[in-house]
């Protein structure tokens, strides 16, 4: 049986592993927004047809990633940028 010495260094090693994993999500979201934020407007304001085919394959997307049980923080992205077109055309 584990000391209580080599239990508490087990944890640290999982709660510095979860916490890189959220840091890690945290940027790619934040890439995210970017990248769609700047290529995504002068897009829409050049074609928007193209814009309701992208709304719409997002919304396919955030339907198949709630059906996997995907990440929450990913479904909400997921969902900020079909708005984010949606709002733009």
């Amino acid at each position: 049986m584990p000391t209580i010495e080599q239990r508490l260094k087990a944890l640290e090693k999982r709660a510095r592993t979860d916490d890189e994993r959220w840091q890690m999500l945290d940027a790619q979201t934040k890439a995210i927004r970017c990248i769609f934020h700047c290529i995504g407007a002068p897009i829409i304001a050049d074609h928007p047809e193209l814009g309701r085919k992208i709304i719409k394959n997002l919304r396919t997307y955030e339907k198949a990633a709630r059906t996997q049980n995907e990440h929450s923080v990913a479904i909400r992205e997921y969902r900020k940028m079909r708005e984010f077109f949606s709002e733009r055309i």
